[in-house]
């Protein structure tokens, strides 16, 4: 009948182990099984990690109820005796005292003042190698782990050996997919982080850009209504440079709202319109607008004109900014040279497009 009863106990607890898939509730259903059939008061779940012995569950039998601790402090030789754990960590052979008050002496081994009447260490081993061990203790009974016990202890031993060990697995696994999960987000963040910090980069320089090129037509605005002012306050006007200078001005106004045009278009990503120019008459408005400028930096422009003119398909707006930008750039450069030369040579290919 008790052989039945064991055999009986140790079938549901193996299925109940090997329904288990989480670490924390195959401990908690080893360590609450064992407790129960075995008889014991106190249990101790061991786990070897890198060879040392780690306490993984601490079982407690208290008015009736098994409580289960995961992962407590303290070191396991002080949760039970280290002359057993020693033992069983160099034999890898179950240890059983029926009485501990009289055996241990008798076996050299020290209970370390603890009051234990009968205890039982039994190895978990898997494939030959020691994943663990469990401990069982009681302080009130002697032979509590008869041989039918710790017959049917050793059996479910392997099975929870292979129960923890796959448990284990699947939580690494779990927490390699979740660093995994976590590494992903973390780089999705740092890409929208730089792809923010780019576009306001971006839109730094597109409104450095922006006032750089609208600098230009202001500018002339400026010097022109300058000039006519100058012309206004003579004694004797000179009505005709005045209105010279207010032609300048609303060219300089349209060249104005001309880029503005142009830097939407470019916002927007869409073509710029192409229209018949002549590209000497491009640049000569352009050196028209810098000569204040060249004239303020100590800058002489000798424009040596080539054979004929050339009529091409540009962009007027974008082709004046790419005159100003290299003479502009080129005035810069020469700031601290003594001798100050600038050479402009413009080329079209044969189908007359710049």
């Amino acid at each position: 009948m008790q052989q039945d009863l064991d055999l009986t106990v140790m079938t549901a607890a193996s299925q109940t182990l090997a329904e288990e898939v989480g670490l924390e509730q195959v401990v908690r259903t080893l360590m609450k099984s064992m407790i129960i059939h075995a008889g014991a008061q106190f249990g101790l779940l061991l786990l070897l990690r890198h060879g040392t012995p780690v306490t993984e569950a601490v079982a407690r039998v208290r008015a009736q109820e098994i409580e289960i601790e995961l992962q407590p402090p303290g070191a396991p030789e002080e949760l039970m005796p280290a002359s057993v754990l020693k033992t069983v960590l160099r034999t890898r052979r179950p240890v059983t005292l029926a009485d501990a008050a009289t055996e241990a002496a008798q076996r050299g081994l020290s209970m370390g003042g603890r009051g234990i009447r009968s205890l039982a260490c039994i190895p978990l081993i898997k494939r030959g190698e020691l994943i663990g061990m469990l401990y069982l203790e009681n302080g009130l009974s002697a032979d509590v782990f008869t041989p039918q016990r710790m017959t049917m202890l050793e059996v479910i031993a392997p099975q929870a050996a292979i129960s923890l060990d796959a448990a284990r697995l699947y939580g690494d696994l779990m927490d390699e997919n979740l660093r995994r999960a976590q590494a992903e987000f973390d780089l999705r963040e740092a890409r929208s982080e730089l792809a923010r910090a780019n576009q306001m980069t971006a839109m730094g320089s597109f409104a450095t850009s922006v006032a750089h090129e609208i600098n230009q037509p202001l500018a002339s605005l400026v010097a022109q209504a300058e000039a006519g002012l100058r012309w206004l306050n003579r004694p004797q006007p000179d009505l005709r440079e005045v209105s010279s200078s207010l032609e300048n001005i609303r060219k300089s106004g349209r060249r104005a709202a001309d880029i503005i045009t142009a830097l939407r278009a470019l916002v927007k990503q869409e073509p710029s319109p192409l229209s018949p120019v002549v590209l000497e008459d491009v640049l000569e408005e352009v050196l028209r607008i810098l000569a204040p400028d060249l004239e303020a930096s100590g800058v002489t422009l000798v424009v040596v004109p080539g054979p004929g003119r050339h009529r091409i398909m540009a962009n007027t707006i974008q082709l004046q900014q790419v005159f100003f930008n290299l003479i502009t750039n080129a005035v810069q450069a020469m700031a601290q040279a003594a001798d100050r030369r600038l050479r402009i040579v413009t080329t079209t290919s044969g189908d007359g497009v710049g």
